[in-house]
């Protein structure tokens, strides 16, 4: 029951065999984590199969169903992902915002931004009412081009509650005000997430310039 690569070839043998039921059995004295992976591929295999007569389109919402199934698994696995960070003027919804382009900004001046941060690979619990919940803490760090640390904030237990698991996750952070005290060059803004139900942290950036 502990070896994965067995169990994963005894249920292909079962499922090529026509023995759906057994390929997709639970695994006496399996590793639930195991278990689970490998449950679900089979599931979306089982439901990939399209027998003379069935209605198409039935039997794409099936697999649709157990693929997501099988994507939200793994997705809580794998490592986080924080694959865009922006800078912006307005944001509406996930993938809809205004960028600054070029991100550059006056020295001396008052200036006000959004900050935009997409996220994946972030792990979400049923709570007893039947929401899906997500807890994040977030660190947002000011860095010069040489790695020096001239501004942070810090945003813990970020919630988010939805009666549906999330498919696009974002946050907006702001408005941040960018320090009117920083010196003519280049910045790097850094964003760190953390997810706190997986313990998972990973981080991206967005560069921006203050000019005289």
């Amino acid at each position: 029951p502990s070896n994965l690569e067995d169990q994963f070839k005894l249920r292909m043998m079962y499922l090529l065999n026509g023995q759906e039921d057994k390929a997709a059995a639970p695994i006496e004295g399996a590793d639930a984590d195991m278990q689970e992976v490998i449950l679900a591929h089979f599931k979306a295999l089982i439901a990939a199969k399209s027998p003379p007569g069935r209605d198409p389109a039935l039997n794409a919402n099936q697999q649709l169903e157990q693929i997501e199934a099988l994507r939200n698994i793994i997705r809580a696995r794998a490592d986080l992902r924080v694959p865009k960070v922006v800078l912006c003027t307005a944001i509406e919804s996930f993938g809809r915002y205004t960028p600054i382009e070029p991100a550059e900004f006056k020295a001396g001046e008052k200036n006000r931004v959004l900050l935009y941060i997409e996220v994946d690979n972030f792990k979400s619990e049923t709570t007893p009412s039947g929401l899906y919940r997500t807890l994040l803490n977030l660190r947002v760090n000011v860095l010069t081009t040489s790695g020096q640390e001239v501004w942070t904030m810090t945003d813990s237990n970020i919630e988010d509650l939805a009666r549906q698991q999330r498919r696009d996750f974002y946050l907006t952070i702001g408005e941040l005000t960018i320090d009117r005290k920083l010196a003519p060059g280049d910045y790097v803004l850094k964003v760190e997430v953390e997810d706190v139900l997986a313990g998972k942290i990973n981080s991206s950036v967005a560069k921006f310039k203050i000019v005289p």
